[in-house]
Order: structure tokens, then sequence, then C-alpha cells
């Protein structure tokens, strides 16, 4: 996906720049900065689509906005040129050779903007170093309650047969991470570093080498793991 923007990106710098070529009109903003917004702005969280980015793929989106009225938006290195102008806590972004604007909202040190540039993403930038920088504070609300250990109690296979006389009930442990990483602890394999992410109730490993996934059910998860021979196994668990 994010390789995909970045393209986008990409061809719109062209026809940008095609359109400059033509008519080099350098104008200054207008409206009189108040120097909240300039500086260095680095992606620290949102969503794409309803999944949840943070990490390092948050931080592949940053702004940079100086004092001349003019901002540099970049996505995994390519850059787009933007104009930006200030309303209030409010930053004005806006590209004017296709007619795209942002508005921004500053809230307690972070900048969030829906819908960026029209890919679909809602995101919060802040400035390195700063408290608003810390990734924690823009985890949804759903996967908030992920963060911490479950640890099985049932275990079934695919017909949904009681096997906890072949595999231990309580043989698969996972920590979800607020970095989003997770430990897993399954039929005696340790599995450490994967990345995780959940949508509309549905969670899984992304890029992983291991076929484990779960569905919330209120208060539970039902989590289904393919082992190396293909066999599957279905875990009831708790939040310890």
């Amino acid at each position: 996906m994010k390789k995909i923007l970045a393209l986008v990106l990409a061809v719109m710098m062209v026809m940008t720049l095609g359109a400059c070529s033509s008519e080099e009109k350098a104008t200054k903003s207008e409206s009189k900065s108040s120097g909240k917004f300039v500086g260095e702005w680095i992606g620290v969280g949102g969503d794409t689509f309803g999944i949840a980015m943070t990490g390092e793929e948050a931080g592949s989106y940053t702004l940079s906005v100086t004092d001349d009225g003019k901002a540099s938006l970049s996505i995994d290195g390519e850059a787009m040129e933007l104009k930006w102008s200030e309303e209030g806590d409010t930053i004005v972004l806006k590209e004017e050779t296709l007619d795209i604007t942002n508005k921004g909202n500053l809230t307690n040190g972070a900048i969030y903007i829906e819908d960026l540039m029209g890919f679909g993403i809602n995101i919060y930038f802040a400035q390195e170093g700063t408290d608003a920088a810390d990734p924690s504070l823009y985890i949804p609300e759903a996967d908030r309650a992920m963060l911490g250990t479950w640890t099985s109690y049932a275990v079934t296979d695919v017909l949904d047969e009681d096997i906890s006389d072949v595999v231990p009930a309580d043989s698969l442990t996972i920590t979800f991470n607020g970095d989003y990483t997770a430990t897993v602890y399954v039929n005696g394999l340790n599995i450490l570093g994967q990345s995780w992410s959940l949508s509309e109730g549905y969670g899984f490993f992304v890029d992983s080498d291991y076929d484990i996934s779960w569905d919330v059910l209120g208060e539970e998860i039902k989590v289904c793991y393919f082992d190396e021979n293909g066999d599957s196994y279905y875990y009831m668990c708790k939040k310890s």
C-alpha cells in the first residue's frame, strides 16, 4: 500500500513540476505565521482505510513546514511541494496544481489530518522529541484493548472437537505490545518480534512466516494457528 502511495505521489510531483515550468509564480503566504507550525514533523500514528498505522509505517510520512509559506510532504522519500497558511490552531495545506486542500488541527502538540491528500489516510504528525511523539497516544480503542498477555484455556480442531488430551489447553500465549509487536508461545514454539494488526475485530500478523490470526469475541479472542504440517488449532484465550 505504501509503495503504491509513493508511486502516486511521484506522478503528482511530475505534474506539479510540469505546471511550474510554464508558470513560475512564487508567492509567499499572505497571512502572518505564529511559528507554531514551522518545523519538521513526523507521522506518529493514524490509520489507512481503518487499519491502524504506527511505528516505521507511520514514520515514513513526514511534513516539513517553513516560514515562507511553503511545505513539503514526503511519503517513503517521495516529496510533494505544498503551500500552507494558518487559521488559528489549524494548518491549511494546498497542492495548487491538482487543487487539493487539507486542513490539520493542532491539539496537544500533534497535527491531525484526515484523508491526507485524498489518499484515504488519517494521520497524526508530531515533532520528534516532544511528548506528542509518543506513538502509544494514538492507538485506537479497539487496538488498545488487545494490549497485554492472552493465554488459552481451551483448544479444538477444525471440526470444533476438543483436543486438549493431545494439545494442552493452555499451550498458547500471546503478548501484544503498544508498538504493534507481539511475542507468541504456541505448542512449545517461541515466536518473537511479530508485527500485528487489527481491523474490524479480525487480527493477524503482518509479513509473518507463521499463519496465526484471531477474532475478537467480546472479552476473549479465538486464535487460529496452522503449524508447519498444515494442521489447524483453534484456541480460546482470555487476558491474563
